[in-house]
């Protein structure tokens, strides 16, 4: 019963520390009660911290964000209409429809992982079974 218990609580443990570091803190609790919570820690240590990313693509000026001045060939906000650096007028930009539309956002190498712990936890059942 104790390990029913501590296993149980460490799955928490997971989702929350998975929630901390920007992902599916349900998502990873779940996956913790049902391979292993150990398992599961490593998997979320070695995984990106998605908060810390977040954090530097805000500082860093992207495409999507910001447009390059036609004079000073500085970055600035899409929003903009005078140049911050030099004062020149911008005029705007049309929004370009997104590129994807039914994106999950889970990328191919997110999904594979999935499918190799739900198939591990498939082997881990079926070895308990027998």
């Amino acid at each position: 019963m104790d390990i029913i218990l501590f296993w149980f609580l460490f799955a928490i443990a997971v989702g929350i520390w998975a929630n901390n570091r920007g992902r599916n803190g349900f998502a990873w609790f779940l996956l913790a009660a049902i391979i292993s919570p150990i398992l599961a820690a490593v998997f979320l240590a070695a995984s990106s911290n998605l908060k810390e990313a977040e954090a530097r693509s805000a500082e860093r000026p992207s495409p999507a964000t910001h447009v390059v001045c036609p004079d000073c060939a500085e970055f600035v906000r899409k929003e903009a209409r005078v140049c911050k650096h030099c004062g020149c007028r911008l005029t705007p930009v049309a929004q370009a429809a997104p590129e994807t539309v039914g994106n999950t956002g889970l990328t191919p190498r997110q999904i594979t992982g999935i499918i190799l712990a739900l198939l591990l936890a498939y082997a881990v059942y079926e070895s308990a079974q027998i």
